[in-house]
């Protein structure tokens, strides 16, 4: 098996445009028209084929790690966010996102990421510019899904 830092040293090598919302979209949480899944020694990563398209995502996901840290309870900007965090924050966003822009909650899955996002950037004209009213209850009230154990 490969060496958890090589195995990173040779994604970053074949993802030059890696999805800002790769944790989601291989958890099949939400979907886009730009994601490309790669394989790489048995596991999955997740490429942008739409450089505008991952600019955008870039651009929300740093607003959101910026203005909403605190709703996990982090206040550290600098270390990477665990797993079950980054995904919490990334599809609470999304919900909120979606919350923000319509009257009925979205189904899950997000079927496209990027479409959403756009639909945001139209109506406030910038990312953002966009109120986090609807945005920050959702990602505090967003649960993973825990595993259940097997009992013995």
């Amino acid at each position: 098996m490969v060496e958890e830092t090589e195995f990173k040293a040779a994604l970053k090598d074949i993802n030059h445009q890696k999805c800002a919302f790769a944790k989601i979209v291989l958890n099949r949480k939400a979907g886009c028209e730009y994601a490309q899944k790669i394989l790489l020694a048995e596991r999955e990563g997740m490429n942008c084929i739409s450089p505008t398209g991952l600019m955008l995502c870039q651009q929300w996901t740093k607003y959101l790690q910026e203005k909403c840290l605190f709703a996990l309870k982090i206040d550290d900007l600098s270390a990477e966010l665990p797993h079950g965090k980054a995904v919490k924050l990334q599809l609470g966003g999304l919900i909120g996102l979606h919350n923000t822009l319509h009257d009925s909650p979205p189904e899950i899955p997000i079927s496209n990421i990027v479409d959403l996002l756009q639909q945001a950037k139209t109506a406030f004209d910038q990312l953002d510019k966009i109120p986090l009213e609807h945005i920050i209850p959702a990602i505090s009230a967003y649960q993973n899904k825990t595993r259940s154990r097997r009992k013995k």
